[in-house]
């Protein structure tokens, strides 16, 4: 019921200034113009995934592991000796970068650089 409170007063308004109208209505069109003129708000692009190994396994910890297959301690490739030299570690090794010919290097779980070991 109050709703209709407004009407009689903006009618009764209009009735008596009907100039009014038209400056609304104006005003309504230009502002219409100029939002219709804002160009579209920019959408965030979607961020990109973080840069992996080069086999895709792991994110890139280290600026080392770029392009190198880089091999969890625990994997099957991995020689037993090399796995319990990476446990002595305060950090202890979490990755392996297996360079040939026996010479490994151990990673920590933040990609620091624990060790260069050398199989003999």
């Amino acid at each position: 019921m109050l709703k209709w409170v407004g009407f009689f007063p903006v009618s009764i308004g209009l009735a008596r200034h009907p100039w009014l109208l038209g400056v609304g209505l104006l005003i309504g069109i230009l502002l219409w113009l100029q939002e219709r003129s804002r160009p579209a708000p920019a959408v965030a692009p979607m961020a990109a995934p973080p840069p992996r190994t080069a086999d895709g396994r792991f994110p890139i910890l280290n600026e080392d592991w770029a392009g190198e297959v880089v091999l969890s301690i625990d994997d099957a490739e991995i020689p037993e000796l090399i796995r319990r030299h990476g446990a002595r570690f305060r950090n202890p090794a979490r990755y392996v970068i297996d360079l040939g010919e026996g010479e490994y290097l151990l990673y920590g779980g933040d990609g620091e650089l624990l060790d260069l070991c050398h199989l003999k």
